[in-house]
């Protein structure tokens, strides 16, 4: 009998202090969940991941998606801060803006490069396009990614004067740099499509 009541005695305690570490658990983060908070709260806003990174065989119509640590200001994000160029044919250095469109969401930046298309001419009062068989006419030229092609990606920091910057204002901790190789083309029809 006695072991029975230090056993009934002892359960509701142990219940009582199961259940306060339980409540405690749910108000004090774990030092881990603590930390992430914290570094969030520091505000310091840094890039940590590039999909295409050092990579070879990129393909053509690959979307360049960049998480940083914290919300971007979709205002700081152009191709000015985030360059995408294309190696020059002396090969001594990256010159060429890869043309297209930048989509920010939350934490995540995304490039859409160009995919092949014609282009309009802008001295053409109506709008029209370059005429048939002018440098200009060449749809697969005019794609943002070109086959076997070497790319750098240059995404501007601290301490240069325009910055990516967090939805808070905090600008990037630094600038980063990256680069990639694409794929050689073999059917224009797969190295282009939009179903990826």
């Amino acid at each position: 009998m006695r072991i029975g009541r230090l056993m009934t005695g002892a359960v509701p305690g142990i219940v009582a202090a199961i259940t306060v570490a339980a409540l405690l658990a749910t108000v004090v983060p774990t030092n881990d969940a603590y930390a992430k908070r914290r570094r969030n709260r520091s505000g310091k806003l840094r890039l940590i991941d590039v999909n295409v990174g050092t990579f070879d065989g990129v393909s053509h119509n690959q979307v360049i998606e960049f998480k940083f640590t914290a919300d971007v200001d979709p205002g700081t994000v152009g191709a000015a801060i985030i360059q995408i160029r294309g190696e020059n044919a002396t090969r001594s250095g990256f010159t060429k803006q890869v043309p297209g469109t930048f989509q920010v969401q939350g934490r995540t930046v995304r490039f859409f490069p160009r995919l092949p298309t014609h282009l309009r001419n802008p001295d053409d009062p109506r709008g029209g396009f370059y005429a048939r068989g002018t440098e200009c006419d060449n749809a697969d030229e005019n794609a943002g990614l070109q086959p076997s092609t070497n790319y750098e990606i240059y995404v501007v920091g601290h301490p240069e004067p325009s910055p990516v910057r967090s939805t808070r204002g905090r600008q990037l901790t630094n600038s980063y740099s990256t680069r990639f190789t694409t794929a050689p083309i073999f059917d224009r029809a797969l190295a282009f499509t939009i179903d990826s």
